[in-house]
């Protein structure tokens, strides 16, 4: 299993895989997922769901309290 679930984020449309998105959230662990994973740009999954305001994905993101919401990317977003 893929641990970027930043991957699953960008692929589809949003409303067809918000759902899927946040039942692998709420089962990270048995999926091996991290929910506080960066990507190049240093976006976390967190990040990026916000910027895509998938806010059932925001939430499930930071009820695993691992997807650092404090983080910041190179440019400076939080």
């Amino acid at each position: 299993m893929e641990k970027n679930i930043i991957k699953y984020c960008s692929t589809g449309t949003i409303d067809m895989c918000e759902h899927i998105i946040c039942e692998l959230v709420g089962q990270y662990k048995k999926y091996d997922f991290d929910p506080g994973y960066t990507d190049e740009n240093e976006n976390t999954a967190l990040i990026y769901a916000c910027q895509k305001r998938m806010t059932k994905v925001v939430l499930a993101l930071i009820a695993t309290e691992e997807s650092n919401p404090g983080a910041q990317n190179k440019y400076g977003d939080t």
